[in-house]
Protein backbone atom coordinates (compact mmCIF):
# COMPACT_ATOMS: atom_id res chain seq x y z
CA UNK A 1 0.00 0.00 0.00
CA UNK A 2 1.06 3.40 -0.64
CA UNK A 3 1.15 3.97 3.61
CA UNK A 4 3.55 0.33 3.75
CA UNK A 5 5.72 1.48 1.24
CA UNK A 6 6.48 5.00 2.74
CA UNK A 7 6.96 2.84 5.81
CA UNK A 8 9.26 0.84 4.00
CA UNK A 9 11.56 3.96 3.14
CA UNK A 10 11.92 5.77 6.35
CA UNK A 11 15.15 6.84 7.71
CA UNK A 12 16.49 9.78 8.96
CA UNK A 13 16.06 12.97 6.71
CA UNK A 14 13.06 10.80 5.16
CA UNK A 15 10.90 14.03 5.41
CA UNK A 16 13.46 15.92 2.80
CA UNK A 17 13.70 12.85 0.31
CA UNK A 18 11.78 13.18 -2.85
CA UNK A 19 11.23 9.47 -3.89
CA UNK A 20 8.98 10.13 -0.58
CA UNK A 21 7.56 13.16 -1.35
CA UNK A 22 7.11 12.31 -5.31
CA UNK A 23 4.99 9.17 -3.46
CA UNK A 24 3.21 10.99 -0.95
CA UNK A 25 1.98 13.67 -3.96
CA UNK A 26 0.97 10.77 -6.03
CA UNK A 27 -1.38 9.06 -3.51
CA UNK A 28 -2.65 12.68 -2.53
CA UNK A 29 -3.63 13.44 -6.44
CA UNK A 30 -5.31 9.80 -6.78
CA UNK A 31 -7.82 10.99 -3.87
CA UNK A 32 -8.51 14.22 -4.86
CA UNK A 33 -9.16 13.32 -8.54
CA UNK A 34 -11.65 10.83 -7.28
CA UNK A 35 -13.00 13.15 -5.03
CA UNK A 36 -13.42 15.66 -7.57
CA UNK A 37 -15.32 12.97 -9.71
CA UNK A 38 -17.52 12.61 -6.45
CA UNK A 39 -16.69 8.94 -6.93
CA UNK A 40 -16.75 7.26 -3.51
CA UNK A 41 -13.80 4.67 -2.41
CA UNK A 42 -12.52 3.10 0.90
CA UNK A 43 -8.31 2.38 1.50
CA UNK A 44 -7.62 -1.04 1.66
CA UNK A 45 -5.10 -2.00 4.35
CA UNK A 46 -2.67 -4.74 3.44
CA UNK A 47 -2.84 -6.54 6.81
CA UNK A 48 -6.36 -6.59 7.20
CA UNK A 49 -6.50 -7.35 3.70
CA UNK A 50 -4.51 -10.40 3.79
CA UNK A 51 -6.43 -11.67 7.16
CA UNK A 52 -10.02 -11.06 6.16
CA UNK A 53 -10.29 -10.75 2.45
CA UNK A 54 -11.78 -13.16 0.31
CA UNK A 55 -13.18 -13.31 -3.11
CA UNK A 56 -16.86 -14.47 -3.38
CA UNK A 57 -19.91 -14.92 -5.99
CA UNK A 58 -23.38 -13.64 -5.34
CA UNK A 59 -26.27 -13.16 -7.58
CA UNK A 60 -23.62 -13.90 -10.61
CA UNK A 61 -21.42 -11.66 -10.26
CA UNK A 62 -17.77 -12.14 -8.67
CA UNK A 63 -16.77 -9.21 -5.47
CA UNK A 64 -13.62 -8.84 -3.34
CA UNK A 65 -15.64 -9.00 0.07
CA UNK A 66 -13.73 -7.00 3.00
CA UNK A 67 -15.47 -8.06 6.17
CA UNK A 68 -18.93 -7.20 5.17
CA UNK A 69 -17.97 -4.67 2.34
CA UNK A 70 -18.40 -6.20 -1.61
CA UNK A 71 -16.67 -4.44 -4.13
CA UNK A 72 -16.29 -5.21 -7.83
CA UNK A 73 -13.45 -3.07 -8.55
CA UNK A 74 -9.98 -2.49 -6.72
CA UNK A 75 -7.59 0.36 -7.73
CA UNK A 76 -4.26 0.13 -6.88
CA UNK A 77 -2.36 3.65 -6.41
CA UNK A 78 0.88 4.48 -7.65
CA UNK A 79 3.09 2.86 -4.64
CA UNK A 80 6.67 1.20 -4.25
CA UNK A 81 6.08 -2.08 -2.58
CA UNK A 82 3.04 -4.76 -2.15
CA UNK A 83 2.81 -7.69 -0.30
CA UNK A 84 2.86 -11.01 -2.31
CA UNK A 85 -0.26 -11.82 -0.23
CA UNK A 86 -2.47 -8.85 -2.20
CA UNK A 87 -1.15 -9.87 -5.10
CA UNK A 88 -2.08 -13.45 -4.91
CA UNK A 89 -6.20 -12.01 -3.57
CA UNK A 90 -5.93 -9.43 -7.10
CA UNK A 91 -4.71 -12.39 -8.81
CA UNK A 92 -7.62 -14.85 -8.15
CA UNK A 93 -10.14 -11.51 -8.34
CA UNK A 94 -9.28 -10.47 -12.05
CA UNK A 95 -8.69 -14.77 -12.76
CA UNK A 96 -12.80 -15.09 -11.33
CA UNK A 97 -13.67 -12.02 -13.66
CA UNK A 98 -13.28 -9.10 -11.20
CA UNK A 99 -12.08 -5.80 -12.45
CA UNK A 100 -8.88 -4.49 -11.23
CA UNK A 101 -7.18 -0.86 -12.05
CA UNK A 102 -3.39 0.34 -11.78
CA UNK A 103 -3.13 4.26 -11.45
CA UNK A 104 -0.12 4.79 -12.81
CA UNK A 105 3.26 2.44 -12.67
CA UNK A 106 2.85 -0.40 -10.64
CA UNK A 107 4.77 -1.45 -7.69
CA UNK A 108 8.37 -2.47 -8.46
CA UNK A 109 8.77 -4.50 -5.41
CA UNK A 110 6.77 -7.21 -3.82
CA UNK A 111 7.06 -7.97 0.01
CA UNK A 112 9.71 -5.25 -0.31
CA UNK A 113 12.16 -7.05 -2.76
CA UNK A 114 12.60 -6.40 -6.10
CA UNK A 115 10.08 -8.16 -8.30
CA UNK A 116 8.34 -8.06 -11.49
CA UNK A 117 5.35 -10.08 -10.26
CA UNK A 118 3.07 -6.75 -9.72
CA UNK A 119 4.13 -5.56 -13.32
CA UNK A 120 3.20 -8.89 -14.78
CA UNK A 121 -0.34 -8.82 -12.81
CA UNK A 122 -0.36 -5.20 -14.25
CA UNK A 123 -0.65 -6.02 -17.76
CA UNK A 124 -3.59 -8.26 -17.31
CA UNK A 125 -5.75 -5.65 -15.73
CA UNK A 126 -7.39 -2.16 -16.39
CA UNK A 127 -4.88 0.81 -16.49
CA UNK A 128 -4.89 4.38 -15.83
CA UNK A 129 -2.70 8.06 -14.88
CA UNK A 130 -2.36 8.36 -11.48
CA UNK A 131 -4.51 11.52 -11.43
CA UNK A 132 -7.38 13.44 -13.74
CA UNK A 133 -10.36 12.70 -15.56
CA UNK A 134 -8.53 9.07 -16.61
CA UNK A 135 -8.69 8.05 -13.72
CA UNK A 136 -12.28 8.59 -13.22
CA UNK A 137 -13.59 6.76 -16.03
CA UNK A 138 -11.28 3.79 -15.36
CA UNK A 139 -13.54 3.53 -12.40
CA UNK A 140 -16.96 5.06 -13.80
CA UNK A 141 -18.66 1.56 -12.69
CA UNK A 142 -17.96 2.56 -9.31
CA UNK A 143 -19.80 5.71 -9.03
CA UNK A 144 -22.82 5.97 -6.89
CA UNK A 145 -24.04 9.24 -6.88
CA UNK A 146 -23.50 12.41 -9.35
CA UNK A 147 -24.01 15.93 -8.57
CA UNK A 148 -23.72 17.56 -11.29
CA UNK A 149 -24.14 21.75 -12.54
CA UNK A 150 -26.73 22.16 -15.25
CA UNK A 151 -24.19 21.22 -18.23
CA UNK A 152 -23.64 17.97 -16.43
CA UNK A 153 -20.34 18.48 -15.09
CA UNK A 154 -19.68 16.62 -11.68
CA UNK A 155 -19.23 19.45 -8.82
CA UNK A 156 -16.20 19.07 -6.80
CA UNK A 157 -16.70 21.49 -4.84
CA UNK A 158 -19.54 18.97 -3.43
CA UNK A 159 -18.80 15.89 -1.09
CA UNK A 160 -20.72 13.47 -0.48
CA UNK A 161 -20.91 10.46 2.37
CA UNK A 162 -24.07 7.89 0.99
CA UNK A 163 -24.10 4.89 4.11
CA UNK A 164 -26.57 2.05 2.99
CA UNK A 165 -28.43 -0.34 5.38
CA UNK A 166 -31.11 -3.00 5.03
CA UNK A 167 -33.59 -1.23 3.37
CA UNK A 168 -32.43 2.55 3.55
CA UNK A 169 -30.00 4.78 1.89
CA UNK A 170 -28.42 7.85 3.71
CA UNK A 171 -26.95 10.78 1.58
CA UNK A 172 -25.19 13.74 3.06
CA UNK A 173 -24.00 15.99 1.00
CA UNK A 174 -21.73 18.94 1.94
CA UNK A 175 -20.97 22.22 -0.43
CA UNK A 176 -17.93 23.65 0.25
CA UNK A 177 -17.39 26.28 -2.10
CA UNK A 178 -19.85 26.54 -5.30
CA UNK A 179 -23.43 28.25 -6.06
CA UNK A 180 -25.19 24.09 -6.23
CA UNK A 181 -28.51 25.90 -6.46
CA UNK A 182 -28.40 24.89 -10.48
CA UNK A 183 -26.94 21.67 -9.57
CA UNK A 184 -28.79 18.28 -10.20
CA UNK A 185 -28.45 14.87 -8.25
CA UNK A 186 -28.31 11.94 -10.15
CA UNK A 187 -28.22 7.80 -8.55
CA UNK A 188 -26.74 5.20 -10.51
CA UNK A 189 -27.24 1.67 -9.87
Amino acid sequence: SPVESTWAMMAPGWLDDDVIRKADRNFVKVRDSLLAENIGFDYGDEDILARHAKIIRKSGRVFFKVGKALYTTILLPPMITVRSSTLKLLAEFREAGGKIVFAGKPPKYVDSILSKQAVDISKLCGKAAASGGGLAEAVENCRRVSIMDGSGNQISAAMHLLREDKDSYYLFVCNYGLDLSKSKLVWHK
